[in-house]
């Protein structure tokens, strides 16, 4: 009973958290904070944090960098929110295979992609994972939790900062999300 209350009171904190997320970014009372930081470093560190989840489900989880640093002038908190959430998705979305994150770079723009072989997304679904409190499978009998939330949160803090989120799947094979950010 304790796990069950435990695991049910994060899911009401973190459903809380996006909800007021999604207020301040609606109501442009959200404050951007913006530092130079290493890229390489914050996705070594979600690796690190999103390892446990992945070796439970046995899929392979492997990150790869173009450079051994990419620094950017950007809002770190934001960041972090954003790839956590992409690659909780598609570690949460995907039952056998890998998860992979490929981080380069331009002269002016980092470039993230987050690859899985997860179950993927109807074609016909992609816009709507952007609405507030959809998701891909929904009703009574979906299989995975959540509010609907995380995605459309995410795109929003990826514009807000100046960059594109852009996602391409197929039901069955697997998702790609690309995240192009500007270094300064």
């Amino acid at each position: 009973m304790a796990k069950i209350i435990h695991k049910s009171s994060k899911r009401l904190n973190e459903t809380l958290n996006s909800i007021l997320d999604l207020s301040k970014i609606e109501s442009q009372k959200l404050l951007l904070k913006f530092n130079s930081f290493d890229l390489v470093t914050m996705i070594q560190e979600c690796k690190y944090a999103f390892a446990d989840a992945a070796n439970k489900k046995g899929i392979k989880f492997d990150a790869t960098f173009e450079q051994p640093k990419i620094l950017i002038h950007s809002d770190v908190t934001i960041i972090h929110k954003v790839l956590c959430n992409v690659i909780d998705n598609s570690i949460k979305y995907t039952e056998k295979g890998e998860v992979s994150v490929q981080l380069s770079e331009t002269s002016d723009q980092a470039l993230i992609k987050v690859v899985d072989t997860g179950i993927g997304i109807p074609q016909e679904n992609i816009d709507q994972i952007f609405e507030p409190f959809r998701q891909g499978s929904e009703g009574l009998n979906r299989r995975y939790e959540g509010m609907g939330l995380g995605l459309t949160i995410t795109k929003k803090y990826v514009e807000l900062l100046g960059g594109k989120l852009n996602i391409e799947s197929a039901e069955g094979e697997g998702t790609k999300v690309t995240i192009l950010l500007p270094k300064k």
